[in-house]
């Protein structure tokens, strides 16, 4: 089954309305689990805007930048998820599609692969330009990957996003998103019975993630104490930083990512029992995409990572990277919040 929609791009009272008429419809969905073999796709065209990465570069070095100084080798040639405004529109589509409120969703783990393409000027040469252009024309494509059975109350899915450049055709960005879905009855099927489940071992680490502890944190009390000591060595950078209580709204104005999780206490608390709004998993993302290519100064061609639990606003957390592309997200009481690694070009 495969949807074609065309959200505005860059007009945010259009975008709002557009949000809006699709998470109230969503907000509608009574949750059943979807078993047909025909998963669907839903596509949406994207233009790159100077205001949207203006915008971004904006939140996240906390001063204006002007993108059009960006030189190809540039530190700032940051691989944000500049899309995630017409994402969010095709992703809850796609997940009223398949039967999913969105309330009931927790962000798992994000991957991602970039295609640069070549210069223009030098088709042959290795150089590379920004994956994503500014005034160039793609087409998002996000589709169901997966959907597994995690525990019984809850699912597994995994979406692919793509983003094709409409002139050459070429596929320049593959992403993963995987989420946590809950309040689902499970006990009437299995995942021998979904036509595209997960493998089991796969399924197994995602059941584990809540349970993982720091291996780079300098205080973490390890049992295997030179395993520890091993991975401290090879920390080459780590970063505290306060996560403000407005950052989730700040991210929601920028990102379109409007969910009731992240805007206020208020509703994080009476709708879905949290102690206050926490980030978006793409905003903590960010933070560690800008720490990688600007602190590090590097640029990525594959990135991943993992949420252990929610990112709170409102709190110091710390970044710990280490020399073979390691890292980790802590609070302030030790616990593991994130963790990943990266590849460069």
């Amino acid at each position: 089954m495969k949807i074609q929609i065309t959200p505005p791009n860059e007009n945010y009272p259009k975008y709002l309305y557009h949000y809006f008429s699709k998470i109230i419809k969503n907000f509608f969905t009574k949750q059943k689990i979807y078993s047909s073999n025909n998963p669907p796709s839903v596509s949406a065209p994207i233009t790159l805007t100077k205001k949207i990465v203006d915008d971004w570069h904006k939140l996240f070095f906390n001063k204006q930048v002007d993108s059009s100084s960006f030189t190809q080798d540039d530190p700032l040639d940051i691989c944000f998820p500049y899309f995630s405004s017409v994402n969010n529109i095709a992703f809850i589509e796609l997940l009223t599609a398949i039967n999913i409120n969105s309330n009931n969703l927790l962000f798992a783990h994000w991957n991602f692969d970039v295609v640069p393409a070549l210069t223009s000027s030098s088709p042959s040469s290795s150089s590379r330009t920004k994956p994503l252009v500014i005034g160039q024309k793609y087409e998002i494509n996000v589709s169901l990957l997966s959907l597994s059975i995690l525990t019984i109350r809850s699912l597994l899915v995994c979406c692919l996003t793509k983003i094709n450049n409409t002139t050459s055709g070429e596929t320049i960005f593959n992403s993963k998103n995987y989420f946590k879905v809950t309040n689902v009855d499970t006990s009437n099927i299995t995942n021998e019975q979904l036509p595209f489940s997960l493998p089991e071992n796969e399924l197994k680490k995602m059941r584990g993630l809540s349970k993982r502890t720091p291996l780079l944190n300098i205080n973490t009390e390890s049992k295997n104490e030179n395993e520890n000591e091993n991975e401290n060595e090879n920390l080459i950078l780590s970063k505290k930083i306060y996560i403000p209580s407005n950052m989730a709204m700040k991210f929601a104005r920028v990102s379109g990512d409007l969910s009731i999780n992240h805007t206020t206490k208020f509703t994080a608390k009476v709708f879905l029992g949290y102690p206050k709004a926490f980030l978006q998993g793409l905003c903590s993302s960010s933070f560690v995409l800008k720490t990688i290519t600007n602190d590090l100064n590097v640029k990525l061609k594959y990135f991943e990572i993992s949420f252990c639990n929610p990112v709170f606003v409102d709190q110091y957390i710390t970044f710990n990277f280490s020399k073979n592309n390691l890292f980790e997200i802590t609070d302030d009481n030790n616990r593991l919040l994130a963790f990943g690694h990266f590849l460069l070009q």
